[in-house]
């Protein structure tokens, strides 16, 4: 059974039929939503919802990636996942990749040191960093993960998309965008091989490849000083907290152009950090200085903030995993 499994899964067909049950489903691991549509029928798994969250911080120790777990009680105890002085420099993204079973970090290039991408393992019991790779005097303030090409995304300070294989470590960086645009750039997502980035300019920019190997950036909504993006593939939409209004907003990926609608306004301002829960829909965001906070998207729009998940701490970036 597991090398018909293994040959279904590695083919194109199953690919093919694995992506359209994670988007519909929801689910996290493509193994999983390949293995219930062709043995389960039309059972399609729910996912599981995420039980831990990670964030890096902009003060007290920024060299360390904390965790809490979501399931206890609230507001949560951080724990420390790793400190990784590799150059002494403060940690910037985190991102968990559910299906390789690797927590991603970035190190940025302050101080005159050179930037990296580094990495361990969650299946381990001990998080052992390791060097993805040398970024150089770019930056990566939010990193996405495409298991499915094994290739790691960002968006950087020159208006670029960069990115690199993860094929062979150390991995080589290459140019993604074909151009880049004025500004500093945060955010970067990923819907349907379309990537989706944004910066302190006015823009939410999508970056399509038809069939090319570097994209071509287009502006797609305008939004004033957005630092972070968010996917559900579930659902197909796209968040962008944008810092000027304070404010979190959304749109749907399902239809041409990006209507953007407020969903929730951030509590003493500066949303920089975005995660969602497509299981439960709950959206979670580093509101003000010192607090993250997390409200349910199932209820009236825009949403309240229901519960304080971190108090204390300044969260700069967030993921949610198991």
């Amino acid at each position: 059974m597991n090398r018909v499994f293994k040959a279904i899964r590695n083919s194109s067909i199953g690919v093919f039929f694995a992506g359209i049950v994670t988007v519909i489903s929801g689910c996290t691991a493509r193994e999983g939503a390949l293995f219930a549509f062709l043995l389960l029928g039309l059972q399609f798994c729910s996912g599981n919802p995420p039980n831990t969250l990670y964030w890096t911080q902009f003060s007290d120790d920024e060299t360390s990636i904390f965790k809490c777990d979501l399931n206890g009680t609230l507001p949560c105890t951080p724990e420390t996942v790793v400190t990784d002085n590799f150059t002494g420099e403060d940690l910037s993204a985190v991102e968990v990749d559910p299906i390789g079973g690797f927590l991603y970090w970035a190190i940025q290039n302050t101080g005159g040191m050179d930037g990296f991408i580094r990495r361990c393992s969650l299946k381990a019991t001990k998080c052992v960093p390791e060097t993805v790779g040398n970024i150089g005097n770019t930056t990566a303030d939010q990193i996405l993960i495409d298991s499915a090409k094994n290739f790691a995304y960002w968006a950087d300070g020159d208006g670029f998309i960069r990115g690199c294989s993860l094929a062979s470590l150390p991995c080589t960086l290459i140019n993604v965008s074909n151009q880049g645009l004025p500004g500093f750039w945060f955010g970067i997502e990923q819907f349907n091989g379309v990537l989706f980035a944004t910066g302190n300019e006015p823009d939410v920019v999508s970056c399509s490849f038809n069939n090319t190997s570097t994209c071509t950036l287009r502006r797609l909504a305008t939004a004033d000083n957005a630092r972070a993006l968010k996917v559900d593939p579930k659902r197909s939409l796209l968040y962008v907290a944008i810092t000027d209004a304070n404010n979190i907003h959304r749109c749907s990926l399902a239809t041409p152009g990006c209507s953007l609608e407020l969903i929730a306004t951030s509590t003493g301002g500066f949303p920089s950090a975005l995660g969602v829960d497509v299981v439960r829909n709950d959206l979670y965001w580093r509101a003000a200085d010192t607090n993250l906070t997390r409200c349910s998207l199932d209820g009236p729009l825009p949403c309240q903030p229901e519960q304080v998940i971190v108090n204390g701490v300044r969260v700069r970036q967030l993921d949610l995993g198991p």
